[in-house]
């Protein structure tokens, strides 16, 4: 057993005797341990970051002047170096330019690396994790995708869907390119990108058993080709049900939103402003959810002080023919308690463990609540194209394997396992009692029973994974940034997706 202090005095030099500050010999991190007492934040690192310390420490001792073992802990400090320069410019979405200025370099801790040393590092990061991913893909899996245009080039994200066992899902992002031809942006450029990607990981193209996208047609098609299930996405079928049930209150909609475009002029912004209020809000026609935004913007208005804001615009003409009535005000009221009950929804299908037996419940409910929805949202909407498929997998989420029918076996033949699988009690996770979609689902109960089929819990029900991506890409595709080349943004949005899928041991092999 090694004390802790050789452990410590052979592990760590001092970098700032006068912090207290400790520089880790494996790592090049640093500590602060205040002295007299004892090692434990040192202790607690070597613990956390290198659990084979005892072992480093040992070969330090016993063979402090054999080459090899500095020049393990040269190679380790130096790739460590790599790694935090990586993380920084990742991260905070910076040019690669910016480890080469002066002021970069002065002030931080980090050793000096040159902007071309560290891109050639971060693509050779890229092609040892696409090398990693082909060796250790399952044989069969789903493709979650959907597509972007951003300064006139279209770009196709794709995600592979699996599980490696019962309960650890994983979502890689295998590509972020622009279609081949960007002149054609059909079903079978589509497919013509699925088959590439399936050669650059070494699989075949029959080794897709599924997608998951958005309910359009040109994504229908696709899988139509393929001979392949598409699992469309609930959250697409939810935007498109809401707006269905906004149709009913156009009226009083549109004349809010007229008033709220007014409070968003110059004018209305230094009115607001200057007594207090937020900033409008005003209707966007690609989402539903801004409506809800401008309705709860302007509750807060009317609410403020009981109703300060009508006396405020008492003498102002511009605004009077605009203000509703206090019947449009109920009919305001009645359609945000309603809102409330789908955004709740919508909020819970962002959740990365929501399944597609939840969604059915909570489709079924708003559905019951709102029947106008149902064109959308029920087991059996016109949208859905492969409802066996569905509702086949919603049984297995839900296991009741007992009650599939003959059709939805059929649909199922993909999962089918040898090996009976046992899935422990899951419940759905604790949350606020006065969320709506909680309340529907926090009494369900999955069972602990045995199955002919794999676990399927890893098949999300929407595209919300992609869409998260999109916007993430918004920031490293800026103004500035327009003479990035399409591989590079593939490069960079590969590593911060996939980024807590590398381990040491693959950083240390790729950077060295």
């Amino acid at each position: 057993m090694i004390k802790n202090s050789v452990i410590c005095d052979s592990l760590f030099d001092v970098s700032n005797q006068a912090l207290s500050l400790y520089k880790c010999k494996l790592c090049s991190k640093e500590r602060k341990q205040l002295p007299g007492r004892g090692y434990s934040n040192l202790l607690n690192h070597l613990r956390a970051d290198h659990p084979d310390y005892e072992r480093q420490c040992d070969m330090l001792r016993n063979g402090s002047r054999n080459d090899s073992i500095m020049n393990h802990i040269f190679v380790v400090e130096k790739v460590q170096n790599t790694i935090d320069w990586m993380d920084w410019v990742l991260e905070l979405n910076l040019p690669w330019s910016f480890v080469d200025k002066d002021i970069t370099r002065r002030l931080s801790k980090l050793k000096p690396i040159s902007s071309d040393t560290l891109k050639t590092k971060m693509f050779k990061l890229q092609d040892n994790l696409i090398k990693n991913f082909a060796e250790n893909l399952p044989t069969k899996f789903g493709l979650l995708f959907d597509g972007w245009s951003h300064a006139n080039i279209h770009y196709l994200a794709t995600f592979a869907v699996f599980s490696l066992d019962d309960n650890f899902p994983k979502f890689p992002l295998l590509e972020f390119l622009p279609l081949k031809n960007e002149e054609d942006l059909s079903a079978s450029s589509y497919n013509e990108a699925f088959n590439n990607i399936m050669l650059k990981y070494k699989r075949d193209p029959e080794d897709v058993l599924f997608l998951i996208g958005d309910n359009c047609a040109t994504n229908i098609k696709a899988s139509r080709d393929r001979q392949i299930p598409l699992i469309g996405c609930a959250s697409h079928r939810l935007n498109l049900a809401v707006k269905l049930f906004l149709t009913e209150h156009n009226s009083v909609l549109e004349k809010l939103n007229l008033l709220m475009k007014k409070f968003k002029t110059i004018k209305g912004k230094a009115f607001l402003k200057n007594n207090g209020f937020l900033m409008a809000k005003s209707i966007n026609q690609t989402r539903w959810s801004s409506t809800f935004k401008m309705i709860e913007r302007y509750l807060d208005l009317i609410n403020y002080e009981n109703g300060l804001i009508f006396a405020l615009l008492g003498d102002n003409m511009s605004f009077l023919p605009l203000l509703l009535s206090p019947f449009e005000n109920k009919e305001i009221k009645e359609i945000f308690v309603k809102l409330q009950k789908m955004n709740s929804v919508c909020l819970y299908l962002q959740k990365t463990d929501t399944s597609l037996s939840d969604v059915r419940i909570l489709f079924d409910k708003l559905v019951k609540e709102f029947p106008i929805m149902s064109s959308f949202l029920s087991a059996d909407a016109e949208i859905i194209k492969y409802p066996q498929f569905e509702s086949g997998i919603v049984k297995l989420q839900n296991q009741e394997e007992h009650l599939l029918n003959s059709e939805e076996k059929k649909c199922l033949d993909i999962f089918l396992n040898n090996d009976s699988n046992s899935l422990d009690t899951m419940f759905v996770s604790d949350t606020n009692d006065s969320d709506f979609a909680y309340n529907i689902l926090k009494q369900k109960k999955i069972r602990k029973n045995d199955s002919l089929y794999r676990n399927v819990e890893y098949i999300v029900p929407s595209s919300n994974m992609v869409e998260r991506l999109f916007s993430v890409s918004k920031d490293v595709i800026t103004d500035k940034r327009k003479s990035l080349k399409t591989e590079s943004i593939d490069m960079i949005m590969f590593l911060k997706s996939n980024r807590q899928l590398i381990n040491r041991e693959l950083l240390s092999e790729s950077l060295k």
